[in-house]
């Protein structure tokens, strides 16, 4: 919705989501574009919901505008991310709770490795890459988002 709504400052831009998820049943609903009222009130603004969506019976059906930038995928993280692409932004959100540090450790390199140099990397409030990976750092102010950590100079010796 942000980035349709940002269209005309985005010209140029190709706009594309890619939505992943382990669970075959989870991407066949998020496919189906519908939403139960319980989940369009769970903080889409009354504005958004009027633009994006129609009342279809007791659902909201979003919008074909929306629905066909939007690719889904059965994907595993454990499996690496072959395949998936490149991205400007990543949104690994309440994912990495279910892992251990060292499986968190190999997933967020993955994501670092396909992640643009200027890109953003958003996750969870549980979740954290510090004592995890230098491979992100906090951007500043800014709860859940990590930007790729500025290449370190190797240290010279006399």
């Amino acid at each position: 919705m942000v980035l349709q709504e940002l269209a005309a400052q985005l010209s140029g831009w190709k706009l594309e989501v890619v939505a992943t998820d382990l669970s075959e049943p989870i991407l066949t609903k998020a496919r189906s574009g519908l939403y139960s009222d319980f989940e369009v009130n769970r903080g889409l603004s009354p504005e958004r919901l009027k633009r994006w969506f129609v009342r279809e019976g007791k659902s909201w059906r979003i919008s074909p505008q929306l629905q066909q930038v939007v690719s889904f995928r059965t994907h595993n993280l454990l499996h690496g991310v072959g395949g998936l692409g490149a991205f400007d932004v990543i949104f690994c959100r309440n994912v990495l709770i279910y892992f251990d540090v060292a499986q968190k450790r190999t997933i967020l390199a993955d994501l670092a490795r396909i992640l643009a140099p200027d890109g953003a990397l958003f996750l969870g409030s549980a979740e954290t890459v510090l004592g995890v990976t230098d491979a992100f750092e906090l951007a500043p102010g800014a709860r859940g988002l990590y930007r790729p950590a500025a290449p370190r100079a190797l240290a010279r010796t006399a």
